[in-house]
């Protein structure tokens, strides 16, 4: 699989059930060469992360799928069945974390994600940012490929490449 660090626009936004921070997320695939958008309402996230202790840093992500919003109630009822996410037998997509490191001025960390009943590998840049009270923001942007998550098969008019953006505002 191939990830790329991606810029284009995608909006959503996650209330985070833990601790009271806001995890905002972001992504966009292609239809018929029109932007879709999506949110997820439901999700929570667990995380520690220290700059100066990252051994010990982590993230672990849960999403519930059927809490996704296209602002097309059609189109979301059609992304929860078997052919999409099938979110009847896989309910959640995860992201846990293995390592978080530092290289030179970059961070980054790698993890598992899972969609329906595929678990791949990531490497993901993770941009850090301070204020004085500290870490003010932690974001990373991604690509996926959705038919690597067997989400939908190839298709004329749906991309095959979804675009990811997150931002944890702790």
């Amino acid at each position: 699989m191939i990830i790329r660090t991606s810029l284009l626009g995608l909006f959503f936004l996650i209330q985070a059930a833990a601790f009271g921070q806001v995890l905002e997320a972001r992504f966009e695939v292609l239809y018929s060469g029109a932007s879709v958008t999506g949110i997820f309402s439901d999700t929570s996230v667990e995380y520690h992360f220290d700059t100066d202790d990252l051994e010990n840093s982590y993230f672990n992500a849960t999403i519930q799928v059927v809490s996704m919003d296209t602002e097309m109630p059609a189109r979301d009822t059609q992304l929860m069945k078997k052919k999409y996410f099938h979110a009847d037998k896989y309910p959640t997509m995860t992201f846990k974390s293995n390592r978080i490191y530092r290289q030179g001025v970059s961070y980054f960390v790698e993890g598992d994600l899972t969609i329906k009943d595929v678990t791949t590998k990531m490497q993901l840049p993770l941009q850090v940012s301070f204020n004085q009270s500290g870490i003010s923001v932690l974001k990373t942007e991604f690509t996926i490929d959705r038919r690597d998550y067997h989400v939908g098969k190839s298709h004329f008019l749906l991309e095959d490449e979804v675009s990811i953006w997150i931002e944890l505002k702790p």
